[in-house]
């Protein structure tokens, strides 16, 4: 554990933890394990008190000696696939909506039938009951008692067919948008709506956090037997569930809490190491409006000619490798044509139910991995198909820890200098086929045509303040591209959901079409003859991965009364990545400087989202130049340093924290903040999300444009 936490290969039983580099938040993800594994609560005092791995060895023992016992049966850790999206919704609540299962039965529906199927449904899987919240600076869930459930029916027989059209309409459109209440539930809602005697529509309101795409056909399967069953007078015959959800969830995170964990963070640490931030590929629409959001858009079907796929079939048998690692090979030969990029960072969707006694489960198994591809070397398709294969077998050999750790551990430090968070904003994945359909006696089973596009928030298009978007332009996009290999009967598709540009993904496709073409018909081409990688635009910089335009910070720079002169540029350094470093020559002399972080505001109100430099030299000073200071904390403005690292060392109980500590995704920093906002003391969500670490939010808090 302390090797994970500490990225520390060699540890002494003697060492002291803070002495090895540990602070307060390192204490608290150590203490966390500890609980993950043992079932025990160690304080931070105690580790204080005591802080080797003896120490804690003894602690650990009096805790389990004193028999204290498991946690609480109704509750249990969230699964590791929840923790990116519980994140994000308290920012932007309604983020992770799943569009709403809308069925129209028509015929002599037994609504008695109906509700005790489905409630007989919420009572098997503890997913279905289950809340969230945020305690102690930990998120957990709480698994409700399976009470009696009562199926509302609204009766729109009466209305006329347009004006009841509508209502049904602007219901479904409502399931899908309005956000959920996590702490009370449920997450899981059906209604019934009557258009006659013998014609219903079915809404069921989701949240990803308890549903996933896998446990479409489970729920199906189930309604259906559970429906034939009641509607004859007997009870459903469904096997029995070798475990439920919470009860994964909670050996999912005793299992990697210990040696399991620690080896699969130090391979990511191994596999990303010099890894871009980023790939973004060109898919906004470059007429959109500054700072407005593209709205979300799929699913998109791209049917692939069938003499392509067979071509390309023969050819994975060669390699050999499968059909879908081959079409990512493609994909990737795209995307390096599309960003000039010859080492590319994507994420995939795994359905990570690995084995048979979670495949009759429903809950959030579903989460993303990181995919590193390398295109060096101007390979042909036949020695770049086992790459990429051993590339995904290695992510899938080492997929269970949480994304979210995994990338900001590895990738986030570094990025945060810049206020960035690493997006992997690009994914390319398998999907699954429907293949379960619900079948009522007696029923006609189908959709139902709302006429809306039935459209989802996603915090990547979201906007936070109900304002301009901190996503809305510069960096962040607001674009996103999941792209799913799809076979089926009819042959094999692509298929585009997301934000983005339909256009700019219609011409991606186009020329993926075109390349596989050029694969099949002649797979010992070089990349360099199938494909000539894209030339950056001119006044273009790469940072990370990420493009930028230091004319354009220039401009957000010179806009500040401060400054009269700016000059930005990207320095590549072997030891610590990419800097974004700037020069500025103040407008009022040495004795009047803008501060850094009043030139980091500047830079968030004219190009939100953008990258800001870590370092400013100042060209007009006596002395040569240096790093300008951070902004005097102001308690009439808002929180300082102070009050941030305090309140979060009161959550933690674990010793100080570091001033440029990385609070980006950590539970514990929100508890923080709500104690400071109930004395007064708030900081905007634009705020916390443009900042990373305590030093800069702070700084920001108290500038004077604040």
């Amino acid at each position: 554990m302390w090797r994970r936490v500490l990225a520390r290969e060699s540890i002494g039983g003697d060492d002291s933890f803070f002495r090895l580099g540990g602070d307060a938040v390192a204490a608290s993800e150590l203490l966390a394990l500890i609980r993950d594994a043992f079932d025990v609560d160690i304080g931070g005092a105690e580790l204080r008190a005591a802080p080797t791995v003896g120490g804690l060895v003894a602690a650990i023992e009096r805790r389990l000696g004193e028999g204290t016992g498991p946690p609480a049966a109704d509750t249990a850790p969230i699964g590791f696939s929840q923790e990116g999206m519980l994140w994000y919704e308290q920012f932007a609540p309604g983020s992770f909506n799943m569009a709403p299962f809308v069925r129209r039965y028509q015929g002599p529906l037994d609504v008695g039938a109906l509700q005790r199927s489905l409630a007989g449904i919420i009572g098997r899987h503890g997913a279905l009951r289950s809340t969230f919240q945020i305690a102690a600076g930990r998120p957990v869930q709480r698994i409700h008692p399976p009470d009696a459930f009562s199926l509302p029916v609204v009766d729109l027989a009466g209305m006329e067919p347009a004006e009841r059209h509508a209502e049904i309409s602007r219901r479904i459109d409502e399931a899908a948008r309005r956000p959920f209440d996590l702490t009370r539930g449920p997450l899981f809602l059906p209604s019934l709506i009557r258009l006659g005697p013998d014609d219903h529509v079915l809404i069921i309101r989701l949240h990803h956090l308890v549903f996933d795409d896998w446990a479409v056909d489970v729920f199906r399967r189930e309604l259906s037997a559970s429906y034939r069953a009641h509607v004859t007078g007997s009870e459903p015959e469904l096997p029995p569930l070798p475990i439920d959800f919470p009860e994964f969830c909670r050996r999912q995170r005793r299992r990697l809490a210990g040696v399991e964990g620690a080896e699969q963070l130090a391979f990511w640490r191994r596999e990303l190491a010099g890894a871009p931030w980023t790939t973004q590929l060109p898919i906004e629409d470059p007429g959109r409006p500054r700072g407005s959001r593209h709205r979300a858009v799929g699913p998109r079907y791209y049917p692939l000619p069938d003499p392509l796929v067979d071509g390309l079939r023969l050819l994975a048998r060669r390699v050999p490798t499968t059909l879908f690692m081959a079409l990512l090979t493609v994909f990737g030969v795209v995307t390096r044509n599309l960003t000039g990029q010859d080492d590319l960072l994507l994420a995939s969707v795994v359905a990570n139910r690995n084995r048979a006694e979670l495949e009759p489960m429903i809950g959030c198994f579903t989460k993303k991995i990181v995919l590193r591809l390398n295109l060096a070397g101007d390979p042909n398709f036949l020695e770049l198909a086992p790459r990429v294969r051993d590339a995904l077998l290695r992510s899938l050999a080492h997929q269970d820890l949480p994304f979210e750790t995994v990338v900001q551990q590895v990738l986030g430090p570094s990025a945060s200098a810049h206020g960035l968070v690493p997006e992997l904003s690009t994914m390319f994945q398998a999907e699954t086929p429907r293949r379960q359909q619900v079948t009522l006696p007696g029923l006609t089973v189908g959709g139902y045509d709302s006429g809306s596009p039935n459209e989802q928030a996603h915090f990547s298009s979201g906007d936070p303040d109900g304002a301009s978007s901190v996503w809305g332009g510069g960096l962040y996009r607001s674009t996103f591209l999941i792209l799913s290999v799809l076979e089926g009967p009819d042959g094999v598709s692509l298929v585009a959901r997301g934000a983005f540009h339909p256009p700019a993904v219609d011409a991606l496709v186009a020329q993926f079409v075109e390349t596989l073409g050029r694969v099949v018909a002649d797979p010992n081409r070089r990349l360099g003859a199938l494909t000539a990688p894209a030339a950056s635009p001119l006044g273009v910089a790469d940072l990370g991965g990420f493009e930028i335009e230091p004319a354009r910070i220039e401009a957000a720079l010179a806009a500040h009364p401060g400054v009269s002169e700016s000059r930005v540029e990207v320095r590549r350094d072997q030891a610590v990545g990419d800097r974004l470093v700037a020069s500025i020559v103040p407008a009022g002399g040495a004795r009047d400087v803008p501060t850094i972080a009043q030139l980091r505001r500047r830079i968030w109100e004219a190009l939100p989202g953008y990258a800001w430099p870590v370092e400013v030299v100042v060209d007009g000073r006596p002395d040569g130049g240096g790093l300008l200071p951070e902004a005097v904390p102001d308690a009439r403005t808002g929180p300082s340093e102070r009050d941030l690292a305090r309140r979060w060392e009161q959550i933690l109980a674990a010793g100080p924290v570091h001033d440029d500590a990385n609070y980006w995704q950590r539970f514990s920093f929100l508890d923080a903040l709500r104690s400071l906002g109930s004395d007064g003391l708030a900081a905007a969500t634009s705020q916390v999300m443009r900042n990373r670490t305590l030093r800069t939010l702070a700084a920001d808090l108290a500038t004077d444009e604040a």
